[in-house]
């Protein structure tokens, strides 16, 4: 049954794809520094926008996408997760996934990243919280980037009460964190 739902979910990809773009979208999209909650933001503007047009339509992704990815691609979550965070494998790592059968390259991860993202951005009526979303849906003309920041020692309070670090911890990882993000 799952092969069944999966063949016409990537068949309704597909056609979304195809579709001319000036019917794509609305989409918004926002990108944070560490420490600035984005989910939060995304759950209050599909709270309101779903309220003013009277519908359910919004809704807001963010790590879910990762899981889409994995399943379309059948490899573990942490495969996925590792592109995204920048880790590369070691030569040996990869051929040990290639001879058990698991390995997908990253460029797979990224053009399925890219699929799954813009068929969701040009289906319209979603918040895309981080995973690369305005450099993915920058064409879709109906569509609103925002971009959350704040001072640096609010974020670093912030992160501190989330993840229950001391403030050393925290600023620390508030700048790897954002480091890496570049």
């Amino acid at each position: 049954m799952d092969k069944f739902v999966d063949y016409f979910d990537k068949r309704q990809r597909e056609e979304i794809l195809k579709k001319p773009s000036d019917s794509d979208g609305p989409v918004i999209t926002i990108s944070r520094l560490t420490g600035c909650d984005a989910r939060q933001v995304a759950t209050l503007l599909v709270d309101d926008l779903n309220h003013k047009s009277s519908t359910k339509k919004w809704k807001w992704v963010d790590k879910d996408i990762i899981y889409a990815i994995a399943k379309e691609l059948n490899t573990d979550t942490q495969r996925v997760e590792n592109f995204y965070k920048g880790i590369e494998l070691s030569n040996i790592s990869e051929m040990i996934m290639a001879f058990s059968g698991g390995f997908v390259s990253d460029l797979r991860v990224k053009k399925a990243i890219k699929d799954v993202v813009l068929s969701m951005c040009k289906e319209g009526h979603i918040i895309l919280v981080g995973r690369g979303g305005v450099s993915i849906a920058h064409d879709i003309a109906d569509s609103l980037h925002i971009r959350l920041i704040a001072p640096f020692y609010w974020r670093v309070e912030n992160v501190m009460k989330k993840k229950e670090m001391d403030i050393e911890t925290a600023e620390e990882y508030v700048v790897d964190t954002d480091e890496k993000k570049v």
